[in-house]
């Protein structure tokens, strides 16, 4: 039996001197990139994590690769028309766009920041399109 290739689908061979762009508007659904630009920033933050905890000699190596992820993660997500929204640190309100996990553990008259971003609020062409989740914790200062 021959497996003969069906010519219908187009052979797709790369190569480093011809580097196509794609314009990722265009070309991805927003929604799933959305989802992705998410699990990757969850994904940098929990290595980043790990580096802070690291006691080796190439700890400095993982922050610069850190940033420079950082970075380049920044231009991609800017050039499709998308922004991410780390408010990791900010005072709680119950406005903001994300999602709480552990509000119930909290009074309601208790002031609360923003202890940690599971995942970010992601804003395309100045909407919403998904908010983040996060885990709060109590402020130091309070409210009055």
């Amino acid at each position: 039996m021959v497996c003969r290739r069906s010519s219908r689908k187009p052979r797709i061979a790369l190569y480093k001197e011809k580097t196509i762009e794609i314009d990722m508007k265009n070309e991805v659904p927003i929604a799933a990139f959305a989802q992705f630009v998410s699990e990757s920033h969850r994904l940098r933050k929990a290595f980043g994590r790990l580096v802070e905890k690291t006691d080796t000699s190439g700890v400095q190596r993982y922050k610069r690769q850190i940033e420079w992820y950082d970075k380049k993660a920044k231009e991609i997500t800017e050039s499709a028309g998308l922004e991410v929204v780390d408010l990791e640190g900010q005072e709680f309100d119950e406005g903001m766009a994300l999602t709480p996990l552990n509000l119930d553990e909290f009074g309601k008259d208790e002031a609360l920041y923003i202890e940690h971003m599971i995942e970010p609020t992601i804003v395309f062409n100045e909407k919403i399109i998904k908010t983040g989740t996060a885990m709060l914790g109590r402020s130091k200062k309070q409210c009055t």
